[in-house]
């Protein structure tokens, strides 16, 4: 696989990655250039043949910036017949709410576990404790639920929900084949050398069941099959070796937090 082929940088503006997948969505993490709200995650637009599908939605309280970012890429908004959510904190969810309002015929695709939670009102998976904010809050229409294994479809490209929780407890990636490359959207579970800090995971609070000994599991399943290129739900992009040294450095980084035995399994906040 020639690195060449991939466009990781973070242009201001909507950006190729590769083939049919764009970078459209992005907050202000890691100091990158924003273009949808600076409270998000990055949202990638995956290019099919007869509609396209987002991954993660964001947080944007309007459909405004994530529908111009679309267009610049090429596509509309009233292609987008699927959004695969990835795990339901509120910046990679919340953005669901405002499109499935205008485009109720769009389906938000979301894990098992993740739809069981909403549907019991049990919010801590999308980061809520506050009982205001619990009582506002309002779950996007039109859910469907995934599990392990299940496949997601944007024919022609074909992908696979894979459960890597530690981060949260419904935490899922997507894997699939695009042009010979084995590709990977990590969510939170493995964001990767970002900058001068390598191995970026997502964060860890009790309040989103995130699990130490669940994380290191899951990333040690991840280095098992690296894949060429990782999209990560924050931060740059990898492809190549820049991806196998992310992956790698994660899982170096959940095992220095596993050394501390007073972190436990279940950490209060780190």
């Amino acid at each position: 696989m020639k690195t060449k082929r991939f466009d990781c940088a973070p242009h201001p503006t909507p950006s190729n990655v590769f083939g049919p997948v764009w970078w459209i969505g992005r907050g202000i993490w890691g100091q990158l250039p924003s273009f949808t709200g600076e409270i998000g995650c990055n949202v990638f637009l995956l290019k099919g043949a007869k509609f396209d599908v987002l991954i993660d939605a964001g947080m944007s309280p309007t459909n405004g910036p994530l529908e111009r970012a679309i267009r610049l890429a090429g596509s509309s908004p009233e292609r987008i017949r699927e959004i695969w959510i990835t795990h339901s904190h509120s910046d990679h969810l919340n953005g669901a709410q405002t499109w499935t309002a205008k485009y109720p015929k769009t389906r938000v695709r979301i894990s098992d576990i993740g739809l069981r939670y909403l549907r019991n009102k049990d919010y801590r998976l999308v980061g809520l404790a506050d009982p205001k904010a619990i009582a506002k809050y309002r779950v996007p229409k039109n859910l469907s639920a995934f599990k392990e294994g299940d496949a997601l479809s944007c024919p022609p490209w074909k992908f696979r929900a894979e459960y890597l929780p530690g981060h949260t407890l419904d935490m899922f990636c997507f894997r699939g084949r695009i042009d010979g490359c084995d590709v990977y959207f990590s969510g939170d579970c493995a964001i990767g050398d970002q900058g001068k800090t390598w191995g970026n995971i997502g964060w860890l609070n009790s309040l989103w069941l995130s699990n130490l000994r669940d994380y290191e599991t899951s990333l040690m399943n991840l280095n098992k099959r690296i894949p060429d290129v990782l999209l990560p739900g924050h931060g740059v992009p990898h492809a190549g070796a820049s991806a196998a040294r992310s992956v790698k450095n994660c899982l170096k980084r959940v095992k220095k937090f596993r050394a501390f035995p007073q972190l436990g399994s279940m950490v209060p906040f780190t």
